[in-house]
């Protein structure tokens, strides 16, 4: 897909964790990954994108698993916990980084939260940093208070 639906914003197509994953992607820096609810998709973040990239990061927020342009595998055991999160932690790998600071929404919040804080991976296979931020005005990036105004 070559469109740009906000400016600046490019949408892009990936495999991580053995599902092709589109995501919208702006800016350079440190990575913070933006993870909508249900039933959203990236495009829901479109506001908070394009402000944190102009404070100097990289931003992505990817079509969740089963959502808008993400491969939508059809056996129900394809939506586990560990897949959600997994998808996640792949993601970051394929973009090339060894961690990312993760903004979740709604149920994302939910599946981060508990993801990320129980033993899924190996200490040493946990890339993701995982910030979770609901209900959003303003959002902490790296300690950075970011205001959005969409």
């Amino acid at each position: 897909m070559t469109a740009q639906p906000v400016p600046g914003v490019r949408l892009k197509t990936a495999k991580a964790n053995n599902i092709d994953m589109r995501y919208a992607e702006i800016g350079s820096g440190p990575l913070v990954l933006f993870c909508h609810g249900w039933p959203e998709s990236w495009y829901s973040w479109r506001h908070q994108l394009t402000a944190v990239s102009a404070a100097g990061f990289r931003c992505v927020a990817p079509d969740m698993r089963g959502y808008g342009g993400t491969e939508a595998p059809e056996p129900i055991d394809q939506y586990t916990l560990h897949h959600l999160v997994g998808d996640m932690a792949e993601l970051v790998k394929v973009l090339g980084e060894s961690k990312a600071t993760i903004v979740g929404h709604d149920c994302t919040s939910y599946w981060l939260y508990r993801g990320g804080n129980r033993a899924l991976w190996p200490s040493d296979d946990a890339p993701a940093l995982f910030a979770l931020v609901k209900g959003l005005e303003f959002v902490v990036v790296l300690g950075r208070y970011v205001a959005l105004d969409p």
